[in-house]
C-alpha cells in the first residue's frame, strides 16, 4: 500500500490511532506514556517535551495526594485544596486528549511513510533513514505512473473541468468547494515541496485530512511530470 492508500483506509487509521486511548482511558494520568511512545518512534522533540510535561504533572499529583487527606470513597473530604487538585486533574485530562488528537494527524502521516521492519531484518540507524525515504519516493512515482486519471486529463475531454493542483491558484482551487484557507495551504505546499506527483499527495505533502480530501477528489487532477514539455512531433497536434 502507498502512503496515500494507507491514509484513505479507515481501519488503518483507527489501528494506528490506538495510542490516543491511553490518554482517554487513563483519565490523563498516562498521557505522558502515549506521547513518549510516538515521540521516540517519530523522533519528534515537541512530543517528547509534551511527554515530560505530562509526566511531571503525574508525579506532582501522586506526591500531592500523599500529603492531602482526601477521605474515603464513601466519605470524601472536600476542601479548597482537594477541589483545586480535582480541577487540575480534569484540565490535564482534557488537555491531554485534545493534544493527542492534534498530534495524531501528524503521527499518521509519519506512520504511513515508515514501514515497521521485522525483528530479523537489519535495522541499523544508518540504513533505516535512506531506505524509508527511497520507499517513499518509489511509492509516489509508482502511484503517478499507474494513475489512470492523471493520463485521462490529457486525452479525455471529460476531465477538462477538473482543476490541476500543479497549476491552479488558490482561488481556482477554492472554486471546487475547498476552503480558501486550505486552498492557500495547498499552493504553499506546492511552492515548498515542488509539483505533486498525484492528487492523493494532498493528504501527505499538504497534510489534508482524508475525510476532507475525499469530498473533492473527483474535482481535482494533476499534470503528470514531464507532460508539460511534449515532444516536438506532437506539439502541432496539441495546438489543434
Amino acid at each position: 500500500m502507498t502512503p496515500e492508500e494507507k491514509l484513505c483506509s479507515r481501519w488503518w487509521r483507527i489501528r494506528n490511532s490506538a495510542w490516543v486511548l491511553i490518554s482517554i482511558l487513563s483519565l490523563g494520568m498516562l498521557t505522558w506514556a502515549g506521547f513518549l511512545y510516538v515521540g521516540i518512534r517519530a523522533r519528534r522533540r515537541a512530543w517528547l517535551i509534551a511527554a515530560g510535561a505530562f509526566l511531571l504533572f503525574f508525579i506532582a499529583y501522586v506526591v500531592s495526594t500523599g500529603f492531602v487527606d482526601v477521605g474515603t470513597k464513601e466519605d470524601p473530604i472536600r476542601t479548597p485544596l482537594t477541589s483545586a487538585i480535582g480541577g487540575a486533574v480534569l484540565i490535564n485530562w482534557v488537555a491531554g486528549v485534545v493534544l493527542s488528537l492534534v498530534a495524531n494527524r501528524k503521527w499518521l502521516i509519519w506512520r504511513a511513510h515508515h514501514v515497521k521492519s521485522p525483528w530479523y531484518a537489519s535495522s541499523s540507524a544508518e540504513t533505516a533513514g535512506p531506505s524509508s525515504e527511497e520507499a517513499r519516493v518509489d511509492d509516489q512515482v509508482e502511484a503517478a505512473l499507474r494513475s489512470p486519471k492523471a493520463i485521462a486529463t490529457i486525452e479525455t475531454p471529460t476531465f477538462s473541468a477538473a482543476v490541476d493542483i500543479n497549476t491552479a491558484s488558490a482561488a481556482e482551487l477554492a472554486s471546487t468547494g475547498i476552503d480558501l484557507e486550505w486552498a492557500t495551504h495547498i499552493v504553499q505546499a506546492r511552492a515548498k515541496h515542488g509539483a505533486f506527483a498525484n492528487v492523493d499527495q494532498l493528504m501527505t505533502t499538504a497534510e489534508m485530512p482524508p475525510h476532507y480530501f475525499v469530498k473533492f477528489r473527483d474535482k481535482l487532477t494533476v499534470t503528470p511530470r514531464g507532460a508539460e514539455s511534449p515532444s516536438p512531433g506532437r506539439g502541432r497536434r496539441l495546438d489543434i
